[in-house]
This record gives C-alpha cells, structure tokens and sequence, in this order.
C-alpha cells in the first residue's frame, strides 16, 4: 500500500522485482525507483509520440435489481434471461455479497453457462381479503456474458431493461483494454499521488504489482473498494493492459441512465457506438485527477479550480478521447484483430 510521502519532494515509485513465475506477486521483493527511472520509451510513461492506437473500450460487469415485480412481470423478465440458453436453478438462498443475513438473502438463483446470475424471491402482498405475489430481483450480467457482446448490443441491453422494467443499478465496471500496452501513464500516476497531487481518492495499492523488462505486470488498485468508483489497472492474459472502473451506486445509476437515454435518442447506430464510448470513457477517466498542489498554501485544501492539471494527465486524456474519436471498428473487432495480430 502507497502512501503520500510529504517529507521528500524526491518522492520514490515504489513497485516490485521480478521473482521466479512460480512465486506470488505479494511476496515479490521491493524495487525503489524514482521517477525519472524509466526510460521515455517505457510503458510506464506516457509516450507523446503514440497517436494511433487501438482501444477495446467496453462494459465488464452489471449489478440491477428491482422489487415487488407482478408474477407477470417477472416471468418476462425471466423468459428475456434464460429462454435460449441452458441454465441452472439453485433452491437455496443468495446474495452477492457473501456476508449478508440470510434474512436478506434471495430465497433463489438462476444461473446461465452465457454470465447471467439472477437472484429471486417471490413473497405475498396482501390488500384486504385479496392477496397477490409479487418478485423481489437482482440481476448480474458477468465479464463472460459481455464479452460476447459489442459495445452497442451492450448498450441496447441496458436500454431494453431500463425501458421495461425501470431497474435500479448498483455496480456498472468499465473497462479500456490497451493493446499497445503502452498508453496508461502508470509511473508518473504513482509519482504524482507521493507528491499528493491527486484529486479524487486517497489511496493507491501496489501489492500486486511487478515490472518486468519495463512493462507492467499485476494489478495496480486507485481508491478504496468502498468507494462510488474503484479503479484497477491490470494485465490480461499478457495480450493487453486493462483500465477497469468499478463504478457503485450513484456513480454506476448516472452511466445506466445516461447509456439508456443515449440509445433512446440517437437515431444512426454509428453514433450510438460513438456516444457510448465517450460516455464510458468520461466515467472511467473523469473521476480522478492530478493536479500541481506545489504553489498552493496548504497544499491539503487545494482545490481543482486552484490548481494546474499536470501535464502528462492531460496529455494522456487527450490522447485517449482523440483515439476515440479517430477509431472506426467496434470493440469486438478491435480485440479480434489485436489478439491474433
């Protein structure tokens, strides 16, 4: 775990040696470094010569649930989720979080081979001598089933159940998979939070980080996992180097809402898809900050409005939204064509 070191303005990175593969990534070895440590060309850094690159920008994970959903209602829903795939269902009770009262727990679980977890309870409502039955739902929607999807069929699946069953969302994950490997500005990211000019969280976990011959291995973690909006940055099978936004509660009901309203509003599909990724884009890069807090008074009550972004975080996200915008193939083409490049 990464702490501001506000004593030394020569702030050291701090990341991991390589060890044999066989040896877990929290038992590797500490690497100091500073900050001028890796060369320019180093993934670490942001390259201001990269302008072409290749970004698979996508939803990960989907957490929605409603309640006291009509027997009608429900059996729709459920027909939607499993009727052309093979599925499985648990009679035992659920909740995707492990510790929750089994008074809170869903008395049922579907499950599909496609990704799709659905938890259910169905309990009686009763209105004078008359009683009714209705369905208390929540539904995840894993990686494995988006990753068969393209960012627009994504999209029309988060406007098809916004539109008839009006969910509520508690988890929406957002990942950018760069396979240059090159693009996220890891080093100066860390070099910037031990001078403590960062906006937006408070924490950095570099427990499973490793670089190796100048490239990232492991996972970098950015906030607290308690937080509206905890960040990963991550390899993948060695193929790409994967930003992932876990956005929770308000954070995750605004993107739901606005990639419904973006689906429901715009005409050409080209533009759906273009929307979309812009509209990931911001929710996963526009959270956090890095600013220069150097000239400020008390640095600890610096404001955004008071301060410069630095410069490379400035660079990197235009880089990043002019690669968006330039970018013609969908996501499913883009990781087709990269991972058998």
């Amino acid at each position: 775990m990464l702490k501001p070191n506000n004593e030394n303005s020569n702030s050291l990175l701090l990341a991991t040696q390589k060890s044999p593969s066989n040896t877990p990534l929290f038992l590797h070895d500490t690497l100091t470094l500073s900050p001028h440590s890796f060369s320019t060309s180093s993934p670490l850094l942001l390259d201001s010569q990269l302008s072409n690159f290749n970004l698979n920008i996508h939803l990960d994970y989907l957490r929605v649930s409603s309640s006291s959903l009509t027997e009608k209602s429900f059996l729709c829903l459920f027909s939607s989720l499993f009727s052309k795939v093979a599925y499985t269902t648990i009679n035992k009770p659920w909740h995707p979080h492990p510790n929750t009262p089994k008074s809170k727990q869903y008395q049922n679980q579907t499950v599909s081979k496609t990704g799709i977890v659905l938890g259910y309870s169905k309990r009686a409502k009763y209105r004078g001598q008359n009683t009714r039955y209705v369905y208390d739902i929540m539904i995840d929607f894993t990686g494995a089933y988006f990753a068969n999807l393209s960012l627009l069929e994504q999209q029309n699946l988060i406007y098809y159940l916004n539109s008839n069953w009006q969910l509520k969302c508690h988890r929406l994950d957002v990942a950018v998979d760069d396979y240059s490997r090159k693009l996220f500005p890891v080093g100066q990211m860390i070099a910037a939070f031990l001078k403590g000019d960062n906006f937006g969280f408070q924490v950095i976990d570099d427990s499973y980080l490793d670089i190796i011959d100048n490239l990232l291995v492991g996972t970098l973690g950015i906030g607290s996992r308690r937080s509206q909006l905890f960040i990963r940055i991550y390899t993948k099978h060695l193929k790409f180097v994967r930003w992932e936004a876990e956005l929770k509660q308000r954070e995750a009901q605004k993107l739901f809402d606005t990639l419904s309203d973006l689906t429901n509003t715009t005409s050409s599909s080209k533009l759906h898809l273009k929307d979309a990724q812009i509209a990931l884009a911001h929710a996963a890069f526009s959270y956090i900050d890095f600013r220069d807090k150097s000239d400020s008074i008390s640095p600890k009550n610096a404001t955004k409005a008071r301060t410069n972004q630095l410069f490379f975080w400035r660079s990197f996200k235009q880089m990043l939204f002019s690669s968006l915008e330039n970018q013609t193939t969908s996501n499913l083409e883009v990781k087709r064509l990269s991972e058998n490049a």
